[in-house]
C-alpha cells in the first residue's frame, strides 16, 4: 500500500504506475487548458517539478511530481498540435538535438520518481526539458518524413494498440527472465538481458497477431 501510495508503484506490474498519472494529466488538462495558455501551463508545470526535485522530501507523493512533469509536455505537445515545421526548423532541431546530446551530454531523469539521475551542475533538471522536446520534435519530423518513403504497417499496428502492449510486456519480459535464468540457467547479464528481449518480441508480435485477429473478427 505504501508503494502504491508513495511510489505510484504497482509491485506486480511496474510500468502500470503511468496509467494514475495519465488519468490525473488529462483531467487536469481538459480544465486547465481551458483557463492558461499552454505555454504558461508548460513552464508552471516545470517549475513545480523542479520545486519539488529540490525539496527531496521521500513523503511526498511521486504522483504529484510525474504528474507535473507530464503536464508540461503535454501542454506544449497541445499547442504544437498540427503545426508543421519548415525544412529549416528541422535542421536547427537537428543540430542543436547533437549539440545537447552529444557535447552537453543531456541529462536523464526518471519520470516517475522525478529524479536527474546524473545532476552535474544542479541545474540540470532543467535543461531536461528543453532536450526531451527537441529530441521528441526530431523524432517526430524524422517519423513524418520516413512513412512519406516507406511503409511500416507492424509499427503502425503497434501504434494503434501501443495501450495493450504497455500494460503487458513487464509480465511477459519478467516471466520470459525467470524461466531463462532459473530454467535454463541463463546467468550472465548481457546475455540475459538480449535473450529475454529477443523473446519478449517474439512472444509480444504474437500477441500482436492475436489482437489484429480479434480486431478483424470484431471481437
Amino acid at each position: 500500500m505504501k508503494a502504491l501510495l508513495l511510489q505510484n508503484l504497482v509491485l506486480c506490474n511496474e510500468p502500470l504506475w503511468f496509467l494514475l498519472t495519465l488519468f490525473c494529466v488529462i483531467n487536469i488538462a481538459n480544465f486547465a487548458l481551458k483557463k492558461i495558455h499552454p505555454i504558461v501551463l508548460s513552464l508552471v508545470c516545470m517549475c513545480f517539478g523542479y520545486g519539488i526535485y529540490l525539496m527531496q522530501n521521500e513523503y511526498i507523493p511521486d504522483v504529484i511530481a510525474n504528474t507535473a512533469t507530464r503536464l508540461c509536455f503535454f501542454s506544449i505537445g497541445y499547442y504544437d498540435h498540427g503545426k508543421e515545421d519548415s525544412f529549416k526548423s528541422i535542421i536547427l532541431y537537428f543540430i542543436v538535438f547533437v549539440i545537447v546530446l552529444c557535447i552537453l551530454k543531456s541529462p536523464f531523469v526518471d519520470m516517475r520518481i522525478n529524479q536527474c539521475l546524473i545532476d552535474r551542475t544542479g541545474f540540470d533538471y532543467l535543461l531536461w526539458f528543453p532536450a526531451c522536446y527537441i529530441g521528441i520534435k526530431v523524432l517526430n519530423n524524422v517519423c513524418k518524413w520516413l512513412t512519406r518513403i516507406f511503409s511500416f504497417p507492424i509499427l503502425s499496428f503497434v501504434g494503434r494498440n501501443a495501450m495493450k502492449f504497455y500494460v503487458t510486456h513487464y509480465i511477459i519480459f519478467y516471466f520470459l527472465g525467470y524461466v531463462l535464468s532459473r530454467g535454463f540457467g541463463v546467468a550472465n547479464g548481457n546475455k540475459l538481458w538480449w535473450l529475454t528481449f529477443i523473446c519478449g518480441l517474439v512472444m509480444l508480435t504474437m500477441f500482436g497477431g492475436c489482437f489484429k485477429i480479434r480486431e478483424k473478427e470484431g471481437v
